[in-house]
């Protein structure tokens, strides 16, 4: 399972998916940012 997901991390970085790519930054940016925003709250 480890090994998969390693996989397909460096499938999602080796493969420029357009659609892909910039929907994970933007969870990874909204998680960051509702995480700093209950810290601040």
């Amino acid at each position: 399972a480890a090994k998969m997901a390693v996989i397909e991390l460096v499938d999602y970085h080796e493969m420029p998916a357009d659609g892909q790519k910039p929907v994970k930054q933007d969870r990874s940016k909204r998680v960051k940012g509702s995480k700093k925003s209950e810290i601040a709250s």
